[in-house]
């Protein structure tokens, strides 16, 4: 009896540490409201698994979907945000539309074809191979008018980089988003110097992202870049999705 209210107090305490220590969340959005159950468990959780083994049970859960969506909006620019939008169905079919300002774009993506174009300029026709595609363990290609990463899936890439000790996964609070609880990670890339030792930079140096993973489905909810210069939000997994390539104004791409 001794031992269950040691046991007790110490999961208590566990808890309320993680309530009061880190309030600080990298998503814009997100709430501290998710409760003392959630809180227990999700401390209970921290004795057992690492930042390594979470982003990996992540991959191989968003491996096993179907389908999904993600939309990136990247705000490192002056004026409005690039505002990439993308529709995945696995294992090749991929639709991505983009917009900045008055321009708008889209990609097509099925099979071995992929097609492109500008506002309403006709398709350019090219060829696309198994890598283009977010599905397995591959993080698909970037949208061709991508100013960065936008429409890979960088769940898969962040993983990759922890697995191999090129970053390290540091936990972050629990937190309500978009109607669900996740779990944050914070993503640190090391910067080793010629004889493997992590070399000292600022801290307003040094590369980061935040991944946030559903307390429930374990898949990823949002990935912030930094501060917040780019954000991802993951939606709709495992839902219906039709993808069809273009019929009507078609030119074969210029090599």
């Amino acid at each position: 009896m001794k031992r269950k209210i040691v046991l007790i107090g110490i999961v208590a305490g566990l808890a309320l540490m993680t309530g009061c220590g880190n309030k600080e969340s990298a998503f814009p959005n997100a709430s501290f409201d998710v409760g003392i159950g959630p809180r227990v468990w999700a401390s209970v959780r921290a004795v057992f698994v690492s930042g390594k083994s979470e982003l990996q049970s992540a991959v191989t859960v968003k491996n096993a979907a179907k389908s999904w969506r993600m939309k990136t909006e990247m705000r490192m620019h002056p004026g409005e945000p690039l505002v990439t939008t993308s529709e995945v169905l696995c294992p090749d079919h991929e639709r991505m539309t983009g917009k900045l300002g008055q321009s708008h774009y889209e990609t097509i993506r099925v099979g071995g074809e992929a097609f492109v174009k500008a506002n309403e300029e006709s398709w350019q026709k090219s060829t696309a191979t198994p890598d283009f595609y977010p599905c397995g363990d591959s993080p698909g290609m970037r949208a061709p008018w991508a100013i960065m990463n936008e429409g890979r899936d960088l769940t898969s890439i962040l993983s990759k980089l922890v697995d191999a000790g090129n970053a390290v996964a540091v936990r972050g609070p629990l937190v309500r988003l978009d109607g669900g609880v996740c779990q944050e990670w914070a993503v640190q890339f090391r910067h080793p110097d010629k004889n493997g030792t992590e070399r000292k930079a600022p801290a307003d140096k040094k590369m980061s992202y935040s991944i946030c993973l559903d307390k429930g489905t374990h898949l990823p909810r949002q990935i912030v870049m930094g501060t917040g210069g780019v954000v991802t939000t993951y939606y709709d997994w495992n839902a219906p999705i039709n993808i069809q390539v273009p019929t009507e104004n078609i030119e074969v791409a210029k090599q």
